[in-house]
């Protein structure tokens, strides 16, 4: 919990020195996105196996331009995303608390809500008047909403391993995942001060997403997703 609130105070110093640094920035611009794609995970734990599941959300975010070389525009850019992706995993060999009695394989089929705060520096290629490559690349943080698991087992063994579904919530997920947001998409103007942007984006979870429960081995579990997106972009100055 401390840790959390640590990073959304580093999140809000650099809000801060965004907002005061604008008044020497080049171009201030507000964007509105929504995105869609694939997600699915990894893990340290070889009884594990996973599906491809869906990721979508949206959000409001703003980029900073700081220095311009020639066509290039060197800046800082963050928001508040809302993502809800889905996973399905199966574990095999769950010990049976029972003597001579044979493991359970279990199927799970989990959806989680994150509210993602990406801190990206952000690079703009010019390629005409009205059309740009644009990149970023840095963290993003998450902070766990929400979830629920519908869990299959091979054979139910009650009170102990009974199918249904369950909610997520601090006792069995982490409520900070920490990664790598990385994104490519082409700036399209419309006007002077609207423009539109298609692009693709890819974000790569590094902590341990899940708490390890007593029927399953210990193990590292982490999300990815890979998101096309759409965004609509308003030039502020």
């Amino acid at each position: 919990m401390h840790r959390k609130f640590f990073f959304l105070f580093v999140f809000i110093v650099i809000f801060v020195f965004a907002l005061f640094t604008a008044l020497h920035a080049q171009s201030l611009d507000v964007r509105l996105e929504g995105f869609g794609g694939i997600s699915a995970g990894s893990t340290d734990d070889p009884a594990k196996s996973g599906e491809v599941g869906f990721s979508g959300g949206g959000g409001i975010g703003v980029s900073l331009y700081l220095l311009q070389f020639g066509k290039i525009r060197l800046g800082a850019s963050t928001g508040v995303d809302f993502m809800y992706l889905t996973y399905t995993s199966t574990t095999k060999t769950i010990p049976i608390p029972v003597p001579h009695t044979p493991s359970e394989d279990l199927k799970s089929d989990t959806n989680y809500s994150y509210l993602v705060v990406p801190v990206t520096i952000k690079c703009a290629y010019s390629l005409s008047d009205s059309l740009a490559a644009v990149f970023d690349a840095g963290p993003f943080f998450g902070f766990f909403l929400g979830g629920k698991s519908k869990n299959t087992y091979s054979n139910e063994w009650p009170p102990v391993l009974v199918n249904g579904e369950d909610d997520l919530n601090k006792d069995t997920t982490e409520q900070l995942d920490i990664g790598l947001r990385l994104a490519a998409s082409i700036e399209l103007g419309i006007n002077e001060n609207l423009s539109v942007s298609p692009g693709l984006m890819f974000d790569i979870g590094f902590s341990d997403t899940s708490k390890d429960q007593p029927i399953v081995a210990s193990s590292k579990d982490t999300f990815w997703k890979l998101d096309a997106y759409f965004a609509v972009i308003y030039n502020l100055f």
